[in-house]
């Protein structure tokens, strides 16, 4: 079985929802041939190997500071959907669905709303931005921090996921280790345990509950040596 990262919950939501997007599922009145010149061009642009691209990323230093709707944009987890490779979305809604009309109809638009800063290990993705075939027993780790709302409803969400040993098991919808202790919950893949979740704020429906891990919320500790 083969897995990879969806940047939230790209790891819940994102596979769920864009199982019914493709280039059929968009907007009848765009021009796919003109998108898809302006996605290949916009794919060559990114930069995998210096710094911080217009997206957010910065591949290198493992790393993403930026809007979460750009995830779906330049994370090469979706290379192959004919989303990848749209310009970066900055805040500005009228002229981005101006030039993108049916981006509005995109199941994550909702996203355009949420700030993201994750921070990820080698073994979690390369710094070629390439996703190995599994994280089981591979001492990955990936932190998440979404943020969001203004005044009183400003909100957040922090995660921490680290992959599973082959020992840890999952029951009722609980991950525990080879000694019967609770290390986590249920992350959205087979192999990654959702070790800990804070919040702030009114999160949004679709987020996870604060989840406090019995055992540790170090990372360090999971950690195979």
């Amino acid at each position: 079985m083969k897995t990879k990262h969806f940047f939230t919950i790209i790891f819940l939501f994102g596979l769920l929802l864009l199982l019914g997007c493709s280039k059929e599922s968009l907007d009848d009145t765009v021009d796919l041939n003109q998108f898809q010149k302006t996605e290949l061009a916009a794919k060559s642009s990114m930069n995998i190997d210096k710094g911080f691209n217009e997206h957010g990323f910065n591949w290198n230093a493992h790393h993403f500071n930026g809007i979460m709707l750009n995830v779906f944009f330049s994370d090469t987890y979706f290379k192959d959907m004919p989303f990848y490779g749209m310009d970066p979305y900055t805040g500005d809604e009228a002229a981005y669905l101006e030039k993108y009309p049916f981006a509005k109809d995109l199941p994550f638009w909702f996203f355009r709303n949420v700030n993201l800063v994750m921070h990820w290990n080698e073994a979690m993705i390369s710094r070629e931005a390439v996703y190995p075939e599994f994280w089981l027993n591979s001492n990955a780790f990936i932190t998440f921090h979404y943020s969001g709302g203004e005044g009183d409803s400003i909100w957040s969400q922090f995660q921490k996921m680290i992959a599973a040993r082959d020992t840890d098991y999952f029951l009722d919808g609980k991950w525990y280790n080879i000694n019967g202790e609770e290390i986590g919950i249920a992350s959205g893949y087979f192999d990654l345990v959702l070790i800990s979740v804070k919040n702030t704020g009114k999160i949004p429906i679709m987020f996870y509950d604060e989840y406090h891990n019995p055992f540790s919320s170090g990372l360090g500790k999971y950690k195979i040596h």
